[in-house]
């Protein structure tokens, strides 16, 4: 029990130092809205995970063509995130319905 959590402090403490020093902003911002202090990983940001998770990729496909126009259509790709490795940000973002 211990050693994870001190496994999980220092996964913080690493994110928070590399995202300081290479991409010169903190990985903690505070939210007017939530009033409380919330996680902001950018593009490019390598970070480490804390613990073992299930994350949505989305994306878009060519789909139909309907008059004479392409629609795109929405995928989901679940990836597992796994305690202690690390992970590059390729984009962020968020997908309405």
């Amino acid at each position: 029990m211990w050693s994870f959590f001190h496994f999980r402090i220092e996964c913080h403490c690493l994110n928070e130092l590399c995202c300081q020093a290479y991409n010169g902003h903190q990985v903690r911002e505070f939210s007017d809205a939530k009033r409380r202090e919330v996680l902001s990983f950018r593009k490019d940001d390598k970070i480490m995970a804390t613990r073992n998770n299930d994350v949505p990729v989305y994306g878009e496909t060519d789909g139909k063509e309907e008059n004479g126009k392409k629609l795109k259509e929405r995928t989901v790709e679940t990836v597992r995130l796994m305690n202690g490795s690390v992970y590059m940000i390729k984009a962020v973002g968020s997908m309405m319905a």
